[in-house]
């Protein structure tokens, strides 16, 4: 039986980008056992023949074979319960695999079908998507796979907004310090000038300060007066400021800082399995990870965030 696997702990988490999977071994229709191991690309999709999103989902498969011909890369489709498999007829695009008593799935946490995993040579994944996939992105994050252990860059800016916040301030900032990284916090000056510890504890730790506005508001945030207090307070100016309800990053002349916005609306209070995979549909080096502070889903996920991340080779950093 599979298992996915972070290191030696089993995760209770769907795969998302950067765990990785462990051998496995898995029967065909035929009774020929199939065995897996990291060694080539390869696409994994877990589906059910009873749901029909799999007649659509094949098509996609079929057509991302059929552009990456000579391309050493495996297909292998999953029958998540080994049902019903005589409805395909024409099941040519992949390895049929028989996920007998769905343990296979389970033991996954896959809670969702069509469920399509890229895996790289080491067994690492890096792209996920849970639904209908498309074959252009198929066929992109094979592609992007072969040598991808090697990014153009591998930084990712984190970032919080809303700093500091009504609770779990000193949360935040100590699953920064376990994790070893800092982060740049858009400060809201209202909040920080009725209880500046946070501020001055964040600065000490080596995170930036920089500016969400006076008030929480999308309108006269009065971005100066909380540059200017914030000055007063930690001896260093901001430099960077990000507006209430915006995702454009911008110094005080208007010069935006030009890097995609991973924004994974943690303030919606998602759960932190469907944050986690917000994130990691979209994080990769060159982006800017926009995330809350005062949100206890964002501060659990966090760890697993780093870690995952890292294994991706990604460093976080604060904004330069």
């Amino acid at each position: 039986m599979l298992s996915l696997l972070v290191g030696t702990a089993l995760l209770s988490d769907p795969p998302l980008r950067g765990d990785r999977i462990a051998p496995f071994e898995m029967m065909e229709p035929g009774g020929k056992v199939y065995s897996w191991s990291p060694g080539r690309v390869g696409v994994i999709c877990a589906f059910a023949y009873w749901c029909d999103t799999w007649k659509t989902q094949r098509e996609r498969l079929a057509e991302a074979r059929r552009r990456l011909v000579g391309t050493p890369v495996d297909f292998l489709g999953v029958s998540v319960d080994g049902q019903w498999l005589d409805v395909d007829k024409q099941a040519d695009w992949s390895y049929r695999l028989i996920d007998s008593g769905s343990r296979w799935s389970k033991s996954l946490n896959i809670d969702r079908v069509p469920y399509t995993l890229v895996v790289d040579e080491s067994g690492t994944v890096r792209w996920v998507s849970f639904g209908i996939s498309r074959s252009d992105d198929i066929v992109r994050a094979v592609r992007d796979s072969f040598g991808s252990a090697s990014p153009a860059s591998n930084t990712v800016y984190l970032t919080f907004d809303d700093f500091p916040a009504k609770q779990y301030n000193s949360e935040l900032l100590d699953a920064l310090r376990q994790e070893d990284v800092h982060a740049s916090f858009f400060v809201i000056g209202e909040n920080a000038s009725s209880d500046p510890r946070w501020v001055r504890r964040a600065f000490e730790d080596g995170n930036r300060l920089e500016v969400h506005g006076w008030e929480h508001t999308a309108k006269n945030s009065e971005p100066e007066r909380c540059r200017d207090w914030l000055r007063d307070v930690v001896g260093i100016a901001p430099s960077w400021v990000r507006s209430p309800g915006s995702n454009v990053v911008q110094d005080f002349r208007g010069n935006v800082f030009k890097a995609a916005d991973v924004d994974p609306y943690d303030f919606q209070r998602p759960g932190v399995g469907e944050l986690k995979r917000r994130v990691f549909g979209s994080l990769k080096g060159g982006t800017i990870l926009h995330l809350h502070a005062g949100v206890a889903d964002t501060i659990s996920a966090l760890p697993d965030i780093i870690e995952r991340g890292r294994k991706l080779g990604l460093t976080f950093e604060p904004l330069p």
